[in-house]
């Protein structure tokens, strides 16, 4: 669509405004086309709070619409903007149909609204309401305050913190440093370092926590994964939830580690509190407190004591060190180098015996 510019110069001001050739086929505007346009436009005196009078030109009774002229919203060209504020050296304005304010602030596709300071919206859709060299590279995302952050997956968006990444489908950040939510509806909530990976996973503060499991949470505690699906790795040093990094891993699904040092829960259902060094390998297997111990079969449990180990179905081990329940439904509490030989079994307070 063509057009053609009537400059009106108004006490001071000047309004550049198209006239649609199609309206007329005259060469300008007619008297009263202008009288009409002039109705609408007026100069008036704002205060600006502290006494002084902002000459303003205000425009009343109709709405403003700012187009690129071709015919669609989705247009390109640097037309159409609306631009608040001085244009500086190295500022991209290629997109169209964008709303641009603060200082240094880039638009390269159409629709988008963006504030702050040095910042950049590279895809169309897209927000960035503050703060300074945030980007927004994937359709419909947005940004709002900190820096340096990244909005790259479609409809992903972070809100404050510095250096985060969401590129996840329906990703988000919330605060923290360094933070990356890569899966598919993927959630960052403060942090340093941490990564949700996994389908709709999650970490909550912490530094360098992992949640790479379908529906996995991760929160506080230093290099903690949960890798199983449904997996939970909340506190403590190193620990890991869940059996393989697979998407819907069943072996390590539903896992828990809460608390202690290196830590693993990696058999269905198991979960391991506190300690040091301990795991739960079995399906519905658990430690508790101690170190180095191990509950390997279903439903076993170790608690407390050291290099304890609960080989069978059911098997318990309580306290003492370097204790084995060997048999369904045995158990082994206090003691040294005690182990359980029989079914429905109990050892306690032996050294180097076999019960």
């Amino acid at each position: 669509m063509k057009h053609q510019q009537l400059f009106l110069f108004l006490a001071g001001f000047s309004a550049t405004l198209g006239i649609d050739d199609g309206l007329r086929k005259s060469a300008g505007p007619t008297t009263q086309e202008v009288r009409e346009i002039l109705e609408h436009l007026e100069v008036v005196d704002l205060d600006d709070g502290y006494g002084n009078r902002l000459p303003t030109l205000r425009v009343s009774g109709v709405d403003l619409a700012v187009v690129d002229g071709s015919g669609t919203t989705a247009g390109s060209g640097g037309r159409g903007n609306l631009i608040v504020g001085y244009v500086d050296d190295g500022q991209l304005l290629t997109g169209s149909h964008n709303v641009v304010l603060g200082q240094g602030n880039s638009v390269e596709s159409h629709g988008g609204l963006v504030a702050g300071q040095a910042n950049a919206l590279e895809a169309p859709w897209a927000t960035i309401r503050g703060g300074r060299g945030n980007r927004v590279t994937g359709p419909h995302g947005s940004i709002c305050g900190g820096g340096d952050n990244e909005a790259r997956g479609e409809c992903s968006s972070i809100a404050g913190g510095r250096g985060n990444l969401a590129s996840g489908p329906f990703s988000t950040v919330v605060g923290g440093r360094d933070g990356v939510a890569s899966g598919d509806h993927a959630l960052v909530v403060g942090g340093l370092r941490s990564v949700a990976s996994g389908l709709n996973s999650t970490t909550i503060g912490g530094q360098d926590m992992v949640a790479s499991g379908a529906y996995a949470v991760a929160a506080g505690g230093y290099q903690g994964t949960a890798s199983g699906s449904f997996s939970v790795v909340a506190g403590g040093n190193s620990g890991v939830a869940g059996g393989s990094t697979s998407p819907l891993d069943v072996e390590g699904a539903y896992t828990v580690v809460h608390g202690g040092l290196r830590n693993r829960a990696t058999g269905q259902y198991a979960a391991a509190q506190g300690g040091q060094d301990n795991e739960a390998r079995g399906v519905k297997s658990s430690t508790a407190g101690g170190y180095y111990n191990d509950a390997i079969a279903e439903s076993s449990a170790c608690v407390g004591g050291n290099t304890n180990a609960a080989n069978d179905i059911l098997a318990t081990t309580v306290g003492g060190r370097q204790q084995d329940a060997n048999h369904d439904v045995s158990t082994v509490s206090g003691g040294y180098q005690t182990s359980s030989s029989r079914i429905y079994s109990w050892a306690a307070g032996n050294r180097s015996g076999s019960f």
